[in-house]
């Protein structure tokens, strides 16, 4: 077998041409259109580079016709994947989770909502990335409860956590008894502070730190009496004298 000699020169031509192939090649994928980048992104199941694509894609900024546009596609895709391996459906739902974060609040709401029951984990996942700047209505903040019963999703709950009119439009025990994050219990009592102080306060022996916690975050002063209760029994707990510190710098408390 004869062999080739690969002088230096051709090496650093052959390096040039590869790099000159590449230049074109991605001047090529700058240059899709959207109808272009919607057809490349629909055969995420045949075709596994596809979020590539959906990066591209997060460039162009789209009208209500484009956006009914990829609605569609997304449905589409989602639907088609159901029946396919597991590898091809994990690769479809980070691909369509990704597009989910281009779609404007309402969009995005509309799309997820039928997923929030969702037997799969990805696709609820589609549901909490797709309602976190919703406004949770009554009716989604008891469905999210069930979810949450059904799956034991953190997310769910967190959900409702975030929007006050949420919190009151379920049982705050609820949102307490199950939410695993101190932060997120405080949100909830803080909630209550606000449109049902006497609930709050009744709750503070059950929650002295998430208590101090909404109230430092409210700084309201009249609230000091209720705070200062808690610290005799917590004074052992080094975790709830460190929130009662934070409480105690916030301008509702004198720190003298």
């Amino acid at each position: 077998m004869s062999t080739v000699n690969w002088t230096d020169q051709d090496v650093a031509k052959l390096a040039r041409v590869s790099e000159l192939l590449d230049t074109i090649s991605y001047a090529q994928f700058r240059c899709l259109s959207f109808n272009d980048l919607l057809e490349r992104i629909s055969s995420t199941i045949e075709h596994p580079d596809s979020m590539d694509y959906v990066g591209r894609l997060s460039e162009f900024n789209l009208d209500s016709a484009s956006i009914d546009q990829l609605v569609t596609m997304m449905r589409e895709l989602a639907t088609r994947s159901e029946k396919c391996s597991s590898d091809v459906r994990a690769r479809v739902d980070r691909v369509v989770l990704r597009l989910v974060k281009l779609l404007p609040s309402s969009e995005a709401q509309h799309f997820v909502e039928p997923f929030v029951k969702h037997p799969r984990k990805s696709r609820r996942s589609w549901a909490y990335r797709g309602l976190r700047n919703a406004k949770i209505s009554s009716s989604m903040a008891r469905t999210l409860v069930e979810a949450f019963y059904r799956s034991g999703d953190q997310e769910a709950l967190t959900l409702i956590a975030r929007q006050a009119d949420a919190v009151l439009s379920v049982d705050a025990n609820t949102l307490l008894v199950n939410l695993d994050e101190e932060y997120w219990r405080a949100r909830v009592i803080e909630v209550l502070l606000t449109h049902d102080r006497r609930t709050a306060i009744a709750l503070s022996d059950g929650y002295p730190y998430e208590f101090a916690h909404a109230v430092g975050r409210t700084e309201d002063k009249t609230l000091l009496q209720s705070v200062c209760k808690l610290f005799d029994a917590n004074r052992e707990d080094a975790e709830f004298l460190s929130i009662y510190a934070y409480a105690r710098k916030t301008k509702c408390f004198p720190t003298a």
